[in-house]
């Protein structure tokens, strides 16, 4: 019987140090917290210092470039404008001449063609100035013309 107690002695023995070997894992997890990772800040600046210095160079590398292009576009657009100028001058020049010469019609397809364009205010004022004059012409010619047919109607023959 000697062997069946140390059989149950061994066993109880086995299974006591089982419970207290899982009781212990479960305490040890539950009081140890999550480890944390070391901090790392001052080996991630660092790539981050070099790449903020790259792309500072690369700036100041481009910069001129840059300025440039922005002096050429703003060349480019003065000369636009410009031309544009000239243009509309052209035409309130030969709007002027039409005017002088009486083609009344013509001068108003000229300035309508004006009214879309950009003007300089000087130019703007001109070509409101001649507006008003076609306007009055054509409205003195078709009173005039109104009056006339009037006029032939009481003549006699």
């Amino acid at each position: 019987m000697k062997t069946v107690d140390t059989r149950s002695l061994l066993a109880a023995l086995a299974l006591l140090t089982l419970a207290s070997a899982g009781c212990n894992d479960k305490q040890e997890s539950a009081s140890t917290p999550t480890p944390t990772p070391p901090p790392t800040a001052p080996a991630a600046q660092a790539p981050l210092a070099d790449t903020t210095k790259k792309v500072e160079q690369a700036v100041q590398t481009q910069k001129p470039a840059a300025q440039a292009a922005v002096n050429d576009l703003a060349a480019q657009s003065n000369l636009a404008m410009d031309v544009a100028k000239a243009q509309a001058q052209t035409l309130i020049d030969q709007a002027q001449k039409l005017v002088a010469g009486t083609k009344y019609e013509d001068a108003a397809s000229i300035l309508k063609q004006l009214s879309a364009m950009k003007l300089t205010p000087d130019q703007q004022k001109l070509v409101t100035d001649l507006q008003g004059v076609v306007q009055k012409a054509v409205a003195s010619k078709a009173t005039g013309e109104g009056a006339k047919a009037v006029g032939d109607l009481f003549k006699k023959k």
